[in-house]
């Protein structure tokens, strides 16, 4: 793409800008079934930017889809997260991991057991078997004690804790007070700690998605070996955005045609290179 053909975003990506941008129409009706601490489903498009706004020949596309159910347990003190999440990089390789997350009924959310497993798939749609990965996981006195491939790994945590996809839930149980705020240590992708995490809820913000004004509720998060995050939600505590710099989590009833289109574009792409 020519230098002169390029136009820098220019600010920091908030729900507005991304509607300014054109990767942002619209969000879900309000659920009048939806309730924070019941059974429910979001699904969310992952979605890159690489600073520049939309051209023909913009970097800026559509990384992957993240869809996580909630289910409500029969025992008064846990409840289950259902996790999938495929993401694709630019030589058609596809990632999807699937996670089941048996989760304290806390504030946080915080993991108690879970199984993941993870497995790639070549741009010419052939599972790469040595790639692939499962995992069991739990935490016992503070001891995070992952099995895999018949061996044992324990590390030492500090509480409180919680994941990063279990924080998607337990944000949309927080209550909106102003200048409230949470502290917490966070388990990325159920293996990676991440200590000294802060959320803390902004209050409103006026946000314009073409003609309507929305009045959407605003937490940001920061701590040790992260990228800042942005939450947006509405009235109905669903998390509606997630932004991280350049990444972004869009709730998105259509994520799944979105994301198998993209597929394909991505490996026909690479595979016309591959070509040349």
């Amino acid at each position: 793409m020519p230098k002169s053909d390029r136009i820098r975003v220019g600010s920091p990506l908030t729900p507005s800008k991304l509607n300014e941008i054109g990767e942002l129409d619209e969000f879900p009706i309000s659920q009048k079934s939806y309730v924070p601490d019941g059974d429910w489903t979001l699904i969310y498009r992952i979605w890159g930017c690489h600073g520049y706004k939309k051209h023909p020949n913009s970097q800026n596309r559509d990384m992957g889809i993240l869809r996580i159910r909630r289910k409500t347990d029969n025992a008064s003190d846990s409840f289950t997260l259902e996790i999938d999440q495929d993401t694709i990089n630019d030589t058609g390789i596809l990632n999807q991991v699937h996670a089941r997350i048996y989760c304290a009924k806390d504030h946080l959310a915080s993991p108690k057991e879970w199984q993941i497993t993870s497995r790639f798939i070549d741009s010419e749609k052939n599972l790469m078997p040595k790639l692939s990965t499962e995992e069991r996981g739990e935490i016992k006195n503070n001891t995070m004690i992952i099995k895999t491939k018949g061996r044992e790994f324990k590390r030492e945590l500090s509480t409180p804790l919680t994941s990063d996809w279990s924080l998607f839930e337990a944000l949309q149980r927080i209550k909106f007070n102003d200048g409230s705020s949470v502290q917490f240590n966070l388990l990325e992708g159920l293996c990676l700690f991440k200590p000294n995490q802060k959320l803390t809820y902004r209050g409103k913000e006026a946000v314009k998605i073409n003609e309507n004004v929305l009045m959407l509720h605003r937490f940001d998060q920061l701590g040790e070996g992260i990228l800042p995050y942005e939450y947006w939600l509405d009235d109905q505590h669903r998390l509606l955005a997630a932004i991280s710099m350049n990444k972004v989590y869009i709730v998105d009833d259509q994520a799944d045609e979105v994301m198998d289109e993209q597929i394909e574009k991505q490996r026909q792409r690479y595979l016309r290179r591959k070509k040349k």
